[in-house]
């Protein structure tokens, strides 16, 4: 579709208004057209305006930067992505069973195949970058949630060991390698990796909805912990300079109206399908990018969550096009899809909820009963004609991180969409329905749940 700022504007305003949000910021180019366009408020605490130059905790978009920078290192012979971890950091076991972490490779932390069970763990850390050391000890004694390879199953951790890997070969931290091998390069003036940097401009705050329609409480923490920098906590920047980053993919490493950045091997590779969901090989991962493809062409993309906001960057070469919005809201990918329904004709929109309900009955004793990994446990019970899903965070896995206690406890409905899924119910209006799928049926029920990009296992009743 053809598109200005005016109409974007307009367009993020109206759906701003409609899902009764903060805020969001919006950046588009397609074929040669840049737009930018921005809607609501910054900070519910201060009021500001959020501008097209207020910048954003961009999340775990952090990963395709990370990726971008290791395959830096890979394109100068300083790296291989199968090449063990332990050759690189002898020091670095990751995971209890010294057999596995002895095989890992450098593609295992990027696909996210490790099957270590530490997803989303946080430990007592000292600030960045010191407290990425402070992980060494904990993760050499964490089991597994499925043995390597098995599947797609999201891993921030294994982040961090790729940052200890990058230390101990350049003997340089990942803030000053992405200076060096990446921002500074593609000339971003606006992207940084520290608050005290991102303080001097605008930035967005995150902020969580309240039970009353269009009423945001802003977050009582502004960061996740720093040590998890690589995987996505303290890099800041905005539209303008993510586009640009983005392009520089689009284009194949080339860096728009500049040198290269990545060898076009690189930049393919981090494109190509290398690990898939459990669900089939629609969905999964390449290096560092996910991939969604049918109905549509493919495209590559990533989702980010800081505390209190949701960022979503994507590009679609069938279009032409590449996409960045963040929304100052908690679990929030309605806007992000919306827009993408107007900008992609050809590249298939990840976040578009193409699910049914199923009308006939199934049997639900498969799927009740309790399921976990690290940092969370889901109960799913029998309820009226569908089921009742309930998400407990794991605080012990999450030290210092601090949300709402309304957010640590969160209920819902879900109902079956076939003989091994369910679709959520949203109870917002600015809620996407998600799948939830199921896997390996044993005799008391699935041994396998699947939700939000992660593997979780049966615990109760036990298989």
């Amino acid at each position: 579709m053809s598109f200005d700022s005016t109409h974007l504007t307009q367009l993020l305003q109206n759906k701003v208004a409609e899902y009764h949000l903060p805020g969001a910021v919006v950046g588009v180019w397609q074929d040669g057209v840049y737009a930018e366009a921005a809607a609501g408020v910054s900070n519910v605490n201060t009021q500001e305006r959020m501008t097209p130059s207020t910048a954003f905790i961009t999340g775990s978009v952090t990963k395709v930067w990370t990726t971008t920078l290791l395959m830096t290192l890979v394109d100068e012979g300083l790296l291989d992505l199968d090449t063990p971890v332990m050759h690189y950091a002898p020091d670095i076991r990751f995971g209890a069973d010294v057999a596995v972490a002895r095989s890992l490779t450098l593609r295992n932390l990027v696909n996210h195949t490790s099957g270590v069970d530490c997803s989303d763990l946080f430990v007592n850390s000292r600030e960045y970058p010191d407290g990425v050391n402070d992980y060494i000890d904990p993760i050499s004694r964490l089991g597994k949630i499925t043995e390597p390879d098995y599947c797609a199953s999201y891993n921030n951790i294994g982040w961090i060991v790729l940052e200890l890997v990058m230390r101990r070969v350049t003997g340089r931290n990942f803030h000053d390698l992405l200076l060096d091998r990446v921002i500074r390069p593609l000339g971003l003036s606006r992207t940084v990796v520290s608050l005290a940097e991102a303080v001097l401009h605008r930035l967005s705050v995150g902020s969580y909805p309240l039970p009353t329609i269009g009423a945001h409480e802003s977050t009582p923490q502004l960061l996740f912990p720093s040590a998890w920098s690589p995987a996505g906590t303290t890099l800041m920047t905005t539209v303008a300079d993510t586009v640009r980053f983005l392009r520089m993919h689009l284009d194949g490493g080339q860096i728009p109206s500049g040198p290269r950045l990545l060898s076009v091997a690189s930049s393919a590779a981090m494109q190509t399908p290398t690990s898939f969901a459990p669900t089939g090989n629609d969905s999964g991962f390449g290096l560092g990018w996910q991939f969604s493809r049918g109905p549509g062409e493919m495209v590559v993309h990533h989702g980010g969550t800081s505390l209190g906001g949701r960022t979503h960057a994507i590009v679609s070469p069938a279009d032409n096009v590449v996409f960045v919005c963040h929304v100052n809201s908690s679990d929030n990918d309605v806007i992000h899809r919306d827009i993408l329904s107007y900008l992609l004709v050809n590249g298939v929109n990840p976040l578009a909820s193409n699910y049914s309900v199923r009308e006939d009955k199934v049997d639900v004793r498969p799927f009740t009963g309790t399921y976990r990994r690290c940092g969370l446990t889901v109960d799913i019970e029998e309820s009226g004609d569908g089921f009742q899903v309930t998400s407990t965070r794991q605080l012990s896995d999450r030290q210092g991180v601090v949300i709402p206690d309304r957010e640590v406890v969160k209920a819902g409905r879900a109902v079956p969409s076939s003989s091994n899924s369910l679709l959520t119910v949203p109870s917002r209006a600015d809620q996407i329905p998600r799948l939830i799928t199921f896997h390996e049926l044993e005799s008391s029920g699935f041994d396998i749940m699947f939700s939000g990009l992660r593997v979780l296992r049966r615990v109760s009743p036990s298989v």
